[in-house]
């Protein structure tokens, strides 16, 4: 996708005039939607995260070639200018550099700004925190949820593939396995910003790794059933999918067939149905609707006031995320638009009408 570089420096010099006297950068604005901020949603107090995820954007904005036209190279200079005087912002620190996302984008950043012995040191710190079982290697926090534990351990992939070594691509291979256990049956993984990580991590992974020619053949067996998905070089990025028959055989097996070599993901996808309870209320919703009263004092059951209260039923040290209310209206009723304003609707950001 095209992208004119004149908004690219229109973007550059934005940041430019935003950033601190210590390079980082502030926070700037209201993200509602608690999913899209990914882990950045829990460290808006430490900048560091926020200025590392920044660098990122800008370091992966203009590619290798940016030098070969003249909007490139004021682009890349920008670039370089900001580069250097965000740099101060990211050196370790023991009282803000003492968390496991924040080290992660920070490792990532630096990888890709070419300081390797700083983002070495980041990785030290994390493999010395890392989680580990079997082949797997992984990334959490003690009271992370998955998505932030996915998106934590997808920057420490990006890192360890940026590095390079024949070390860091056997610690990466660990966690890719421990990724791909992560994805749910659609292909994603729990939210937004961690599926969107993690696709780029395990998409640069395999294109260092995806250099060997792929010639081979799987076969599933399920008691009876056999099928056979055959992988070639011209067709190893085609999705294969095979549907065990019902009712599923007790054991499932998938070998590989004659010789061949290659590398391949498997995913298994395994469908039932449980007695959930219902979920838990998250709000408390109170609606109820009066006449209004005319100049006179008189009712007008032809004019009702709609009072709707609404209260978050989480912690009191807990947003709730982005909350939205629908309020629909019996034949017959329309809004009045004029009563609509800060007065009568506290607290609410946005209000819009449908109609």
């Amino acid at each position: 996708i095209h992208i004119d570089d004149n908004e690219l420096q229109t973007s550059v010099h934005w940041l430019q005039s935003k950033q601190l006297e210590n390079g980082c950068f502030p926070v700037i604005g209201t993200v509602l939607h608690r999913d899209l901020k990914g882990g950045l949603a829990e460290h808006e107090e430490n900048l560091a995260p926020l200025t590392a995820f920044t660098l990122i954007s800008l370091l992966e904005m203009y590619t290798e070639d940016a030098g070969k036209t003249a909007e490139r190279k004021k682009t890349a200079s920008l670039v370089n200018k900001l580069l250097k005087n965000t740099l101060p912002c990211l050196e370790p620190d023991e009282t803000e550099m003492d968390d496991v996302y924040t080290r992660a984008l920070t490792a990532y950043a630096l990888a890709l700004a070419g300081q390797s012995d700083a983002s070495r040191q980041h990785i030290d710190w994390l493999m010395a925190r890392a989680q580990s079982n079997n082949s797997l290697l992984w990334w959490q926090k003690p009271e992370s949820g998955p998505a932030l534990n996915v998106e934590m351990t997808s920057y420490v992939l990006l890192s360890l593939v940026k590095l390079g070594s024949n070390q860091d691509l056997l610690k990466a291979r660990s966690i890719v396995r421990w990724l791909s256990k992560q994805r749910n049956s659609e292909g994603g993984f729990v939210s937004t910003q961690d599926t969107v990580v993690a696709l780029q991590a395990i998409a640069a992974y395999a294109s260092l790794i995806g250099t060997q020619t792929v010639d081979m053949e799987i076969l599933v067996t399920a008691g009876e059933f056999e099928n056979y998905a055959r992988i070639r070089e011209h067709d190893r990025l085609v999705q294969r999918r095979i549907d065990l028959p019902s009712p599923l055989a007790t054991e499932v097996h998938i070998d590989t067939v004659g010789d061949g070599s290659g590398c391949a993901v498997l995913q298994a996808t395994l469908r039932y149905n449980v007695r959930t309870p219902p979920p838990s209320a998250a709000f408390h919703l109170n609606v109820s609707n009066v006449p209004v009263e005319n100049g006179s004092g008189q009712k007008n059951k032809c004019q009702q006031q709609v009072v709707v209260c609404s209260r978050y039923l989480g912690s009191k040290h807990e947003e709730s995320n982005m909350a939205l209310i629908e309020i629909g209206f019996v034949s017959g009723f329309e809004v009045d638009k004029a009563s609509l304003n800060k007065k009568t609707l506290p607290g609410v950001k946005r209000h819009e009408i449908k109609g």
